[in-house]
């Protein structure tokens, strides 16, 4: 249950407006001296924009408070942001533009879905976190994206093991999606082997999801736009 009129709310809010930091800093006060329900009642209200303007302000090595503290809604809500904003952005780029920025959206991802899925250090809701994610539109392909042509990746999908590997980054959500979803596991290891020869494929792979992305979350307008240009 969230509450409007929250005076913690109102003060993590008032401080966004001098930046994510400030934020971070006003919620780190409070739940030091209110705990973590506190917390929680404060994200539970902050919009899906607030969200990601702190969570967009970190990575993994340091995430903001809120990710422990997000609900599922409030995840897949984000990831319809994130999927538009990254189809946008990097799915009209050439092969060779993509390649050379792709280091970037691969971090970028990472360092949003992980830490929501794995800062909460409570298997439960790690377990619930992951299937939104995979429940997601974008979700699977997101995290196809943050992986495809990685250090380790040929290794994982041709030769999986039992063992989690990186726990809480890609590799993480890689196995988990293998041992979760292993039928939309296989029929991306099938997509990839099939895709283009072996010394560009991973960059044709990407470049073919983000284009999906981008396709299917441009506003309703221009997609009309793009089928009338298309006569």
């Amino acid at each position: 249950m969230t509450t409007q009129n929250n005076p913690h709310t109102l003060a993590v809010r008032e401080a966004l407006q001098q930046g994510a930091g400030a934020a971070e800093k006003q919620l780190t006060t409070i739940g030091n001296d209110y705990g973590d329900d506190q917390l929680a009642l404060i994200v539970g209200d902050l919009t899906i924009p607030e969200i990601i303007v702190m969570s967009d302000e970190y990575d993994m090595t340091k995430p903001s408070l809120i990710s422990a503290f997000i609900t599922a809604e409030q995840f897949s809500s984000a990831l319809d942001r994130k999927a538009e904003e990254w189809g946008g952005l990097y799915g009209s780029l050439s092969q060779e533009d993509l390649e050379a920025t792709l280091y970037e959206l691969q971090e970028n991802v990472e360092c949003f879905l992980c830490p929501i899925v794995y800062s909460g250090d409570d298997s439960n809701r790690e377990d619930e976190m992951l299937s939104t994610l995979f429940d997601h539109p974008h979700g699977i392909r997101l995290v196809l994206v943050s992986c495809v042509g990685r250090k380790d990746f040929h290794e994982m999908i041709e030769s999986p093991t039992d063992r989690q590997p990186g726990h809480g980054t890609w590799q993480g959500l890689l196995t988990s999606l293998r041992q979760l979803r292993p039928k939309e596991f296989g029929e991306f290891v099938d997509y990839y082997r099939a895709e283009a020869p072996e010394g560009e494929k991973f960059i044709r792979v990407t470049q073919s999801i983000l284009q999906d992305i981008s396709a299917e979350t441009r506003p309703p307008e221009e997609k009309k736009e793009a089928e009338f240009l298309t006569f």
